[in-house]
């Protein structure tokens, strides 16, 4: 014979070979039963309400109230404890002094530009609709979007770091830009900045001739030219420094780049090039000599792959010497403008001029 004690609906059934044992446990579990019933009354109304709530808005989460609490206290940690959006700042731009010159700058500017707009701030107490509303504020789509990518760059890095919970950029999608053609110089824009740099800047001349008619990067290839990596005589540029390793490249020039570099490039060593400011200086004096108001970004690069494009009608040529490893597509997108077949002929004709 056995006795039962029956814990249904707060446990299961218990079977014992004597009464006294059984009616020992069925009276343990008395007292369980009404301590844990009791101890429901220690909560007010507003908690037992509040707790009720909050298991239906994570009903299907899979969390239980205790992680869920444990994670809200992660969150709330970050946000009242975190760094000031100054100091996320400045840590970023420490991390990124390998970066080229024009890229630790305009990523400064633009990061500079959101912290004096958010002032005293943590990082973490910004939320994504500030954010959406400061970027509206920036102007064009692609203006928006430049601005959401250096935005980007920083949050990331404070995710990385545990500076923040959640990165408030994966909810501020891209604004859709206008699909148009690169811009590139015409040809009586190309005779007048290469007149203004002759007559206003005649050390930069080899600079430029190299970037328009070589399609050379500026910060990541032409500042790392040497004298030496000139070959005249090959007609020929070691870009032996690039963005990556896939670019670095032999190019070979076409004879009116020989042409001017024979009259131009001293032949001593030293850079062919100046960096940062100066190069861009000297670059904004012969545009506004040459009358040249309107210069797109890299439009020295995208006039040498319009040109050369159609010069030889071969875009894996072209991108070959661009040293450009991306896709047909985006080359043919993003780099390349209509040019008349005449046009392209005269642009490769242009020598230096008679003195």
């Amino acid at each position: 014979m056995f006795w039962e004690v029956d814990l249904r609906p707060h446990g299961k059934r218990k079977y014992f070979s004597s009464k006294d044992a059984a009616l020992g446990e069925a009276q343990i579990q008395r007292t369980r039963l009404r301590n844990e019933g009791l101890e429901g009354f220690e909560f007010t109304l507003e908690q037992r309400t509040d707790a009720k709530m909050a298991m239906a808005v994570m009903a299907g989460s899979g969390l239980s109230l205790t992680q869920a609490a444990k994670i809200a206290m992660e969150f709330h940690g970050i946000r009242t404890s975190g760094i000031a959006l100054n100091d996320a700042v400045a840590a970023l731009l420490k991390t990124k002094s390998k970066r080229s010159e024009r890229y630790k700058k305009d990523l400064r500017l633009k990061l500079e530009k959101f912290s004096a707009d958010f002032p005293g701030q943590k990082l973490a107490e910004i939320s994504v609709k500030e954010i959406k509303n400061w970027l509206k504020k920036r102007g064009t789509a692609v203006t928006n979007n430049n601005y959401r990518t250096a935005l980007s760059v920083l949050f990331s890095h404070a995710k990385t770091e545990e500076w923040i919970a959640s990165n408030p950029i994966e909810y501020v999608a891209a604004e859709e830009e206008d699909a148009k053609q690169p811009g590139i110089l015409e040809l009586f824009q190309v005779r007048a900045l290469l007149k203004a740099c002759v007559e206003f800047k005649p050390d930069f001349v080899p600079a430029v001739t190299i970037a328009l008619f070589g399609g050379v990067r500026p910060e990541s290839e032409l500042w790392h030219l040497q004298r030496q990596h000139v070959d005249l005589k090959k007609a020929e540029i070691d870009v032996h420094k690039s963005k990556s390793q896939g670019s670095t490249r032999f190019l070979k020039i076409q004879q009116n780049v020989v042409a001017w570099l024979q009259r131009y490039l001293k032949d001593e060593p030293g850079p062919i090039s100046p960096h940062g400011d100066a190069y861009y200086s000297r670059l904004q004096r012969i545009r506004a000599e040459a009358g040249i108001i309107k210069w797109p970004q890299d439009v020295l690069r995208h006039s040498f792959a319009s040109y050369r494009y159609a010069a030889c009608g071969d875009e894996n040529l072209t991108r070959k010497e661009m040293g450009h490893y991306g896709s047909v597509h985006t080359f043919l997108r993003h780099y390349k403008n209509r040019v008349r077949d005449e046009d392209a002929k005269e642009f490769w004709a242009i020598i230096p001029y008679a003195q």
